[in-house]
């Protein structure tokens, strides 16, 4: 089983999000002791160590792939029909593409994907939060606690 973590803080500076994130990996670690559980970080190489089973990926291919899906959605149909054109008549390669692949490859294999801490997702912060919600190809589910 793969598991991938998106939290909600890819620096880990928030001590919050990170004691949510911790609090996290821990329960599921103990869950699913032989799952492969693979979290989204800007900091690989500073990632700790907290279960055997956990893995730290840089997050470099989640930022690329919302930058171009936020870029796309805010442009309008005319780019896009603008950007097949010049893709299908001049090809170019996006300097972040693999970055990318990697991302959605790492999606694609993961049996359950996890989001943690998430301020964004409360009465607080609504538009954040609809749109989040809004914009998922997948089902959320809100766990209160984990046994």
């Amino acid at each position: 089983m793969r598991i991938l973590i998106e939290p909600s803080d890819f620096f880990l500076q928030n001590s919050g999000d990170v004691a949510m994130l911790e609090v996290g990996v821990a329960r599921l670690s103990a869950l699913f002791p032989h799952a492969s559980i693979n979290v989204l970080t800007n900091v690989p190489d500073g990632f700790p160590r907290w279960a055997s089973n956990v893995q730290p990926i840089s997050a470099r291919g989640y930022h690329a792939y919302a930058q171009q899906v936020t870029s796309l959605r805010t442009k309008g149909r005319r780019h896009l029909v603008r950007r097949w054109f010049q893709r299908f008549l001049r090809p170019h390669a996006d300097p972040r593409s693999g970055e990318i692949e990697g991302f959605i490859d790492d999606v694609r294999h993961s049996d359950l994907m996890l989001a943690t801490g998430m301020g964004g997702i409360t009465d607080f912060f609504p538009k954040f939060a609809y749109g989040m919600l809004a914009h998922s190809n997948s089902r959320f589910v809100t766990v209160r606690s984990l046994p």
